[in-house]
């Protein structure tokens, strides 16, 4: 049988990671932002794939945009969020 790790707990390429927006969230709703319980870091201290979204530096975007009528053939706005998934919600 062949264990296969899922995504997010597998070791992130980026190591240099911070996580200003994911702690002010935590602080914010007065949860204690704690890496290893929330699988951000692994055992050993090494960031995850989770750490990575979660992080200042993740390199994923949310694209939305709004059409004029029904045909999607004019924008009438659009926009790009960057960041940690905290920040782009």
């Amino acid at each position: 049988m062949i264990f296969q790790e899922d995504f997010e707990q597998m070791r992130s390429l980026e190591q240099g990671l911070t996580f200003l927006s994911a702690k002010t969230e935590f602080d914010e709703s007065g949860i204690p932002f704690k890496k290893k319980n929330l699988g951000i870091q692994n055992q050993d201290g090494i960031y995850t794939n989770l750490g990575l979204l979660l992080s200042d530096q993740c390199k994923h975007t949310i694209k939305v945009a709004v059409f004029y009528g029904e045909k999607q053939s004019e924008f009438q706005d659009r926009n790009e969020f960057t960041g940690s998934l905290f920040k782009q919600m």
